[in-house]
C-alpha cells in the first residue's frame, strides 16, 4: 500500500487537475480541514512527513512493476429513498465511480496524464467475518438525528449530524479496507462540499476513510480520485505555510 515515490508524482496530476476543474465547472470543492496548529498536531505531522521520507529513502529500489489492489467497502447512508435517488446511487453508479477512480490512479490512456500508480482498487469480496460480499453496504440514516435534513459534518457545522454518529451506523476494519461513506449531504449541502477524507496520520478508526457527496458518485466526477490521494498522505499542491490561503502557484 505504500507506492510512496510514485504517489508523489502523482499528486501534481490529482490535486493540480483537481483544482483547476473545480474552478473552471464550479464542481464541488474539497471538504479537507485546514490543519490543526496545536502543539500535538504538528508533530504528528512532521514526525509523518520524517517518516514518509524515511521510507523513500529505504525503498528507491523497490520492484516497479509490483501492481497492488486494496479492496474498498462502500456504505450509502441515504434516507429511506429508493435506489437510484440522488441520496441512493445505483451500484452501477458505484461500479463507474471506481473506474473512473482506477483510471486515473492507473493512467488509463491519456484522458488521464500522471503516472501509472501501480494502485487498484475494487469492492471488497469478503466480509470481516470472511463471508461473500457486494462490498456495497445501504443503510437508512434517517434515524441519526439532524442528518435527513442537515447530512454529515466533521466540523460540528450547525443543524448536520456528527460524522461518527454517522459512520457508526456501518463501519468496516479501517486496517482491513478502505472505508467510503456515501451521504446526503456534507455541512447541509448537496453541492458545495463533494467529499473529504483523512491522513493515515490521523488513523481513528471512528471516522478514518472518505467521505463522498452523493451527488459527486458517477464515472465522470473525480472527487474520488482527489480524496484518495489525501488517504495516502498526499496535501493539496498549493499547501503551503499559509495554509493554503494563497492562490497556487503557476
Amino acid at each position: 500500500m505504500k507506492k510512496v515515490i510514485s504517489l508523489i508524482h502523482l499528486a501534481a496530476f490529482i490535486f493540480i487537475y483537481s483544482t483547476d476543474a473545480n474552478a473552471q465547472t464550479k464542481m464541488p470543492v474539497c471538504g479537507w480541514s485546514l490543519p490543526a496548529t496545536d502543539a500535538k498536531s504538528v508533530f504528528k505531522r512532521q514526525l509523518a512527513d520524517k517518516r514518509l521520507r524515511q521510507y523513500i529513502a529505504m525503498n528507491q529500489q523497490q520492484d516497479a512493476d509490483t501492481l497492488y489492489t486494496l479492496p474498498i467497502v462502500v456504505h450509502v447512508i441515504h434516507t429511506g429513498t429508493a435506489i437510484g435517488s440522488p441520496d441512493n446511487p445505483t451500484d452501477a453508479q458505484i461500479n463507474a465511480m471506481i473506474q473512473l477512480l482506477n483510471n486515473t490512479w492507473r493512467k488509463a490512456g491519456t484522458p488521464y496524464g500522471g503516472a501509472d500508480m501501480k494502485i487498484q482498487f475494487q469492492l471488497a469480496i469478503r466480509s470481516p467475518q470472511c463471508g461473500s460480499t457486494s462490498g456495497i453496504n445501504r443503510l437508512n440514516g434517517s434515524s441519526v438525528t439532524n442528518y435527513s435534513t442537515g447530512g454529515i459534518t466533521a466540523s460540528g457545522f450547525p443543524g448536520s449530524a456528527d460524522q461518527v454518529l454517522v459512520k457508526n451506523l456501518s463501519r468496516w476494519s479501517n486496517t482491513d479496507y478502505i472505508n467510503i461513506w456515501i451521504v446526503n449531504k456534507i455541512d447541509g449541502s448537496s453541492t458545495n462540499i463533494g467529499g473529504y477524507a483523512y491522513f493515515a496520520q490521523y488513523n481513528d478508526a471512528a471516522i478514518d476513510g472518505i467521505v463522498l457527496n452523493a451527488s459527486v458518485v458517477n464515472g465522470t466526477n473525480k472527487t474520488i480520485s482527489h480524496e484518495m490521494g489525501h488517504v495516502f498522505e498526499l496535501y493539496h499542491t498549493f499547501y503551503d505555510d499559509a495554509f493554503e490561503t494563497n492562490c497556487p502557484r503557476s
